[in-house]
């Protein structure tokens, strides 16, 4: 491989790591927006069910957002198994 090559590979490699960071520390943020909604909202049981509308309007995420983040994590997940065993 000539160093070009190689440069080219590595700067790829840099770039593709960035972005991945990003996207994960986005990930975390909106996670940690939603848990805290949730843990304020008073939802007691595995019942009681709060929409993606409603934590879209109180938190200003969008419902995409809001559903990516409740389909990927896995503290909302347990949160909401403790909460629904109490």
């Amino acid at each position: 491989m000539t160093k070009e090559a190689i440069v080219v590979v590595l700067a790829t490699l840099v770039v593709v790591v960035i972005l991945g960071v990003f996207g994960w520390l986005k990930f975390r943020r909106d996670e940690k927006i939603v848990m805290e909604f949730l843990k304020n909202s008073g939802v007691e049981t595995r019942d009681d069910f709060t929409t993606t509308t409603a934590i879209s309007s109180a938190t200003r995420l969008s419902e995409a957002r809001i559903r990516k983040v409740c389909g990927k994590s896995a503290m909302i997940r347990k949160h909401h198994k403790v909460r629904s065993e109490k």
